[in-house]
């Protein structure tokens, strides 16, 4: 009773505000968001009990302990859609308002993006523990986005694998660019706890879980290029798009990361697809 009485009474308020709302006002009023959402909360308690939603409340800034890893994914998650939104005008990784994008976190498992019990969902990403990073978060953003504009999943063992890898890497480092505009660097990947690091600018010195894993940096380099390994064949279009910025092979000026990133994103919305080959990409 005391509970419906209480809703009652904030519902006769609400319709008070709404009578006042245009009546002009010669004074202003202090209002403490923090009241405002516990209020709503209390308000819509119950509906949240029945499906089994907690809301964490912390007003203290500290996002130590528990909550670190889950505020981490929403930040990370937060910078991917960021950059997407305002350097390539993109909703989201299905690029529709009417679609919901969802994130998955794991204690166990393996960061992804796709698929949940054989269904297909471009629209989840999944992080497990320690993984939590702005540029793996946007890799797994990125490996949506790609799945979207492509239509599926590109098969292990290919060069279309090893592409859509590479693609995520780019987008991952530009979105580190957008985040950290002084601080950003040509390398991306898990590099504190399980110590993965690829290098745009030099595929042969990336690591994987603390050993040097080089990466190829040409089309079939000998000694390097490995087609059922995805980041090694990874290697040559993250090389690529590196050059293409910066120059320094031949004496054609690198055209600058903001364009090249742009070129990079029309080719995977207009005709990249999960069959993609190197000779293709390049004749595109």
């Amino acid at each position: 009773l005391d509970m419906i009485n209480q809703n009652t009474q904030y519902l006769s308020k609400t319709i008070d505000d709404f009578k006042n709302f245009f009546k002009k006002s010669n004074y202003t009023n202090t209002i403490y968001t923090d009241d405002l959402l516990a209020r709503t909360l209390k308000l819509i308690s119950s509906r949240l009990k029945d499906n089994n939603i907690e809301i964490i409340l912390n007003n203290e800034n500290d996002w130590a302990g528990t909550l670190s890893a889950p505020a981490s994914c929403l930040w990370g998650i937060e910078q991917a859609y960021n950059y997407f939104k305002s350097t390539h005008g993109r909703n989201g990784t299905s690029n529709s308002s009417s679609k919901n994008m969802r994130i998955w976190y794991e204690v166990d498992g393996i960061s992804s993006s796709n698929y949940t019990n054989s269904t297909n969902d471009y629209d989840l990403i999944k992080i497990k523990t320690g993984e939590e990073h702005s540029n793996v978060l946007s890799h797994e953003f990125t490996h949506g986005v790609f799945q979207n504009e492509t239509g599926g999943l590109t098969n292990a063992g290919t060069e279309a694998d090893g592409i859509e890898e590479s693609f995520c890497d780019i987008f991952s480092v530009m979105t580190e660019k957008y985040t950290f505009p002084s601080s950003w660097n040509w390398s991306t990947g898990n590099k504190l706890e399980f110590g993965i690091e690829r290098f745009l600018n030099a595929p042969h010195t990336s690591f994987r879980y603390g050993v040097l894993s080089p990466q190829a940096a040409f089309y079939e380099e000998n000694g390097f290029w490995n087609i059922n390994d995805p980041y090694s064949v990874a290697g040559v279009c993250s090389y690529w798009f590196y050059r293409l910025s910066v120059g320094g092979l031949t004496t054609v000026s690198g055209i600058g990361e903001n364009t090249a990133r742009l070129i990079l994103y029309r080719a995977l919305t207009n005709y990249v697809t999960t069959s993609e080959t190197y000779p293709n990409l390049r004749a595109h």
